[in-house]
């Protein structure tokens, strides 16, 4: 057995690609329940509206709140406080130390927290908490909140249920982990969900549902290595949490033989900037060189769906637009909107753009009826 980068730990679970099988989550396990020591920090993400908590040292204090980023009264009375209260989350379980000055992981509520050291923040250590939301938000819960018009929700459950391949795009913050989760949601009960994260955000209600975390180790542990495993697994549906590397491209292959319905997410500005952004993960880290017509052939023969997600100046998280992938013309991928956002009077809205995705037909081949006049551009909207 190989020695463990000393640069490079995990506290508390093995060092390999684990497969958690939704434990961390159990909220009938104590282990859910923060510690009360840090009874502080409890007090402030109880609050149902708090969606990231973020200190600068231990006099500053941020929190977003529904999409807008305010100060707030630090309940940290001076350094020393501050200090112990690091001390023990980087002690947890479930904490990956990156080199010596940051740490990642899970608080036991399933809050994900990131902290740094100086001389890394050389001004003072940070704590940034991305709560964990236990209530579960399903594309009705989305549509409700205007993040998804009712005829596009209808349309992304047509989707899921026609196992479409489908990648989330968005910038940081942009909801792309509440899509994902609320498309897993919509999987049959009868098939067996595989999803592959670094930190477990992704919160399912299924029955057959097996969850991989990778962990950085000299022995493997990956995501790469994570989804080359799960194809073993006998996965009905493949779910990667957020490609960023070179498990893009296993993602991609495993899309392209008979891995049908597959979902995952992706850091991009905007839809256009979306493929050019997977483009540039595979072609950096796949350690072979692809030339870029073969590596745009591999992209649309795989994904069928781009969701883009962004918040608008008021921070409300919204789903900008639906795109489908088309063809190839010359060594250029072509795509069709099929869903836009517009803006009206007082807010904006998401509409149909009346056109007919490539993969219509799988809707009619896997039972999965939609209205007749669905994509008809003379009936928009309901």
């Amino acid at each position: 057995m190989g020695t463990v980068n000393p640069r490079l730990k995990l506290r508390g679970i093995p060092l390999q690609c684990l497969g958690l099988e939704g434990k961390l989550m159990d909220k009938d396990d104590n282990c859910t329940m923060m510690p009360p020591e840090l009874e502080v920090l409890t007090r402030i993400l109880v609050d149902e509206h708090l969606n990231e908590l973020m200190f600068n040292g231990h006099q500053h204090a941020y929190a977003e709140r529904e999409g807008k980023l305010q100060p707030i009264t630090s309940p940290f009375k001076n350094e020393h406080d501050f200090e112990e209260a690091l001390t023990l989350i980087t002690g947890m379980p479930n904490t990956v130390i990156i080199g010596r000055l940051q740490w990642d992981g899970m608080l036991p509520n399933g809050s994900r927290f990131h902290i740094t050291r100086p001389p890394h923040s050389p001004d003072y250590a940070t704590l940034s908490i991305r709560k964990f939301m236990p209530k579960h938000r399903g594309l009705e819960s989305l549509v409700v909140a205007g993040a998804l018009s009712k005829k596009a929700g209808q349309f992304l459950d047509a989707c899921v249920r026609a196992r479409v391949n489908i990648m989330i795009s968005g910038s940081t913050s942009s909801g792309k982990t509440t899509m994902l989760n609320a498309l897993c949601s919509r999987v049959d009960i009868s098939e067996r969900i595989i999803t592959i994260e670094d930190i477990p955000e992704i919160q399912l209600e299924h029955p057959n549902w097996v969850r991989l975390v990778a962990v950085p180790d000299e022995r493997g542990g990956t995501l790469r290595e994570c989804v080359v495993g799960s194809l073993r697994m006998r996965p009905d549906r493949l779910v990667v949490g957020e490609c960023r590397s070179a498990e893009a491209l296993e993602m991609l292959q495993a899309m392209n033989t008979g891995h049908d319905g597959g979902m995952t997410t992706l850091h991009a500005n905007s839809s256009k900037d979306t493929l050019t952004r997977l483009e540039s993960l595979i072609l950096f880290h796949a350690g072979a060189e692809i030339p870029l017509r073969s590596l745009r052939r591999q992209i649309v023969d795989a994904l069928d769906l781009i969701i883009h997600l962004k918040k608008d100046r008021n921070g409300k998280r919204q789903v900008e637009e639906i795109l489908g992938l088309e063809s190839m013309e010359g060594d250029i991928i072509t795509r069709t909107s099929l869903f836009k956002r517009e803006a009206t009077k007082n807010d904006s809205k998401l509409l149909s753009t009346g056109m007919v995705p490539k993969f219509v037909e799988r809707f009619k081949e896997r039972g999965v009826p939609l209205p007749q006049y669905f994509f008809d551009p003379m009936a928009l909207e309901e």
